[in-house]
């Protein structure tokens, strides 16, 4: 069952004595609040595996880290009170413009504590390793040509059959990513570098 996080919400009684095998949670940092309608419907839910995905840097706020860590992984490290004890309180006094020498060598071991135990369950995808699945440079002028009649030729991008300026639309925002990540698909499905302007429903 695929459902938005404002649908599950409304399903939590039918849901509620469902055995869940695998619940996976897209725009995870959406669950950064543990305090929020989201987070505590979703913790109801008897679920055996839960999965957190995000491309949003969660590790800033460490009260929003833990929620996140604990959503994933229930009571691993405590509850949050604990959490700011064991581990918050002394990383954060660590940060301080005026820490000593010896505070900030307590936090930096308390960070890499934490890095420790969180990191069996965290997996991350930075820019340099995704990068090495991306179309190769091979693919270059055509991601330039494609890239360039999007944003220069005509100036116009067609959506629902009218014509707007591509400069005033957010409507080329979607097709310019495509083009990015596989231009292949853009040429595929409709996007002429031969031509003015262009079918964003076409395209996408």
């Amino acid at each position: 069952m695929i459902v938005s996080y404002e649908t599950l919400r409304g399903l939590t009684t039918e849901l509620a004595n469902c055995e869940i095998g695998l619940l996976v949670c897209d725009e995870g940092h959406r669950l950064k609040n543990g305090d929020s309608l989201t987070f505590t419907a979703l913790t109801a839910l008897r679920v055996q595996r839960r999965v957190v995905l995000s491309g949003t840097p969660i590790q800033n706020d460490l009260s929003e880290y833990f929620s996140l860590l604990n959503f994933a992984n229930p009571n691993y490290l405590g509850t949050r009170a604990e959490f700011r004890k064991n581990f918050e309180n002394a990383i954060i006094r660590g940060r301080d413009a005026d820490a000593t020498d010896a505070v900030k060598e307590a936090s930096e071991a308390k960070l890499k504590e934490l890095g420790g135990l969180v990191a069996p369950f965290i997996i991350r995808r930075t820019n340099e390793l995704l990068s090495k699945y991306r179309e190769s440079s091979r693919l270059l002028p055509l991601v330039q040509g494609s890239y360039l009649t999007v944003t220069e030729s005509a100036g116009q991008v067609r959506t629902g059959g009218v014509l707007s300026s591509i400069g005033s639309s957010i409507g080329a925002v979607p097709t310019l990513h495509l083009v990015l990540g596989n231009p292949k698909v853009v040429a595929r499905q409709g996007l002429s570098t031969a031509q003015g302007d262009w079918n964003l429903e076409k395209a996408l």
